[in-house]
């Protein structure tokens, strides 16, 4: 996965994969455009691969339950994330600087969407 690989799920459990890039100005932008809303942090996930942000809008208390990305955050952290709209999932650094999510953490994300929760 390129260096600033970033991913979207939406609450019916579609995947987008984008490049966050590299500057803070353009990875605002670009969240904002993905979300259709304001973008904040609603949870940070500390892992011995690299640590995740899940980043939802600020008005997703409006939004469908996104129970993907539910399942997910609680696989990856084993704690419960209440999840509503679209998330994007990133890396972060020490710094808070954000970067693209570690690799087993994307496959534990991509693990969860393709799986058929009827």
């Amino acid at each position: 996965m390129p260096k600033n690989t970033v991913l979207r799920v939406d609450p019916q459990g579609s995947l987008t994969e984008f490049d966050l890039g590299d500057e803070p100005a353009d990875q605002a932008k670009l969240l904002a455009r993905s979300l259709l809303d304001a973008p904040e942090v609603i949870a940070y996930i500390h892992r011995p691969t690299g640590c995740v942000s899940v980043i939802g809008g600020k008005n997703r208390a409006r939004r469908l339950p996104n129970i993907h990305a539910g399942l997910a955050l609680q696989e990856l952290s084993g704690d419960f994330h209440d999840a509503m709209g679209p998330l994007v999932i990133t890396g972060y650094l020490h710094t808070g600087d954000l970067t693209g999510l570690p690799d087993d953490a994307a496959a534990v994300i991509r693990d969860v969407c393709a799986a058929d929760l009827s």
